[in-house]
């Protein structure tokens, strides 16, 4: 430990090995300097590559990467956050370091409106993993003919037909399951269809197209769905005309709907997020939101509410899946990969997260070798009550594959989390969620 040499990577990384390093890359955000706000930062990233470099003893491999929102901007999240500039030098210094956008599909924007989708050369680099009766979902998937499971865009029909009765399918990155150890690096903050977002919701990052991901089931939950809370009367009908619609054209013919819009905001106004001043307000409200909360009297909109029953399902599917997902995508009943986590809560990002948080500096680090006990010890630290998520809630009574080795042990700030630890910040919720 007191050479220039040691590495405390080296217990689960050796030469010769492949080693990836998975941030959190969501999305470039309208104005620059909220980008600490969402994603991971370089200066954390730097460190764990400077380890891991040093376990592999200059024989190796170590890959940066993540699969982000299909419409942002790789090369600006990269760029913004320090990981392109730092990439370069570290390569200048001879450590074989390479950074990837593990994105299958890329959605083409033109006037702020998606009107495409785009193959990325990483499209055949994705290996379904069918977990089968092992998902979360597979109960609930026989309760009725089709569960109308909404995804990460218009393209329902794909994620419908990835889980279906016994079929509950994920496109994961081939890049992540043939790796010899992988170590997740979170940003710390709030989730309004999740709760929290760290080291369990950030594994949604290996899956590489994110029309495979049910995010909530249409409807309200009188209806069949967990959209949104119950609505009465004229509401109801307003809302099914309108789900209807979605159904029928927005969601089967988006790409067409979709230049038409364009057509017409490039006639009206030109948009450029870019060059907007930062005395403007960085986040503006979703037409479709508001079309919705007048639609439906309620401002719960696309899941966004403690009530979400499917978006903790896909997340623990998708933890299962990096645990013991093997090479080539077959479930086994052992852990397959060395996982190491790293949380950034240098800066989190409280409010209506993840997309659109208010910065609060915490100057945070937390790191141990399993996601559930990192995220509960983080919980605990912040004062969350962890039954409060659903998330969690669902998590513990999973404890007994997500903490296969039963390893507890979390550090936060460089020293061993106990209860006697507390942070001096308040984490502010999202509308309509309550820790």
């Amino acid at each position: 430990m007191d050479t220039a040499e040691w590495s405390p990577f080296s217990e689960f990384i050796s030469p010769g090995q492949v080693v990836v390093i998975k941030p959190n890359l969501v999305l470039n955000t309208k104005l620059k300097k909220s980008q600490n706000n969402v994603t991971t930062h370089a200066s954390v990233l730097r460190p764990l590559v400077d380890y891991c470099w040093k376990a592999l003893k200059g024989s190796g491999q170590i890959i940066i990467g993540d699969a982000p929102q299909a419409e942002a901007d790789f090369d600006t999240i990269i760029k913004r956050n320090g990981l392109f500039e730092m990439v370069q030098i570290l390569k200048q210094r001879g450590v074989n370091v390479t950074v990837r956008d593990f994105r299958a599909i890329k959605v083409v924007i033109k006037n702020g409106v998606w009107v495409d989708e785009q193959k990325t050369s990483t499209n055949e680099d994705g290996i379904i993993v069918n977990l089968g009766e092992d998902s979360q979902f597979y109960a609930e998937s026989f309760k009725q003919e089709r569960v109308r499971y909404c995804g990460g865009g218009y393209d329902v029909r794909t994620t419908q037909r990835h889980h279906f009765r016994d079929i509950h399918e994920y496109k994961v990155s081939k890049i992540v399951l043939e790796a010899d150890a992988v170590i997740s690096v979170p940003k710390m903050k709030t989730h309004k269809k999740a709760g929290i977002t760290c080291c369990l919701k950030n594994l949604v990052g290996i899956n590489i197209d994110k029309s495979y991901l049910p995010h909530f089931i249409m409807g309200p939950n009188n209806a069949g769905g967990d959209e949104m809370p119950a609505l009465y009367g004229m509401h109801r009908v307003l809302n099914k005309i309108m789900q209807f619609v979605k159904f029928n054209l927005l969601y089967r013919h988006w790409k067409s709907v979709g230049k038409l819009v364009s057509r017409f905001l490039g006639r009206v106004s030109k948009t450029d997020d870019e060059s907007r001043s930062d005395q403007e307000s960085e986040y503006q409200k979703n037409p479709g939101k508001m079309f919705s909360e007048k639609i439906t009297g309620c401002g719960v909109f696309q899941g966004a509410w403690p009530g979400n029953n499917t978006i903790w399902k896909m997340i623990l599917d998708l933890n299962k899946v990096f645990l013991y997902a093997d090479r080539n995508g077959k479930i086994s009943n052992h852990v397959n990969r060395n996982v190491f986590y790293v949380v950034d809560g240098i800066i989190c990002g409280c409010g209506n997260g993840p997309m659109e948080p208010t910065p609060l500096s915490c100057g945070l680090i937390a790191a141990g070798g399993n996601a559930l006990a990192v995220d509960l010890a983080v919980l605990k630290y912040f004062d969350i009550d962890c039954k409060s998520i659903p998330l969690y809630k669902e998590a513990v009574k999973n404890k007994d594959w997500l903490m296969p080795d039963g390893d507890s042990k979390v550090l936060l700030n460089g020293e061993f989390f106990s209860n006697k630890y507390h942070a001096k910040y308040t984490l502010q919720p999202p509308d309509y969620w309550q820790y």
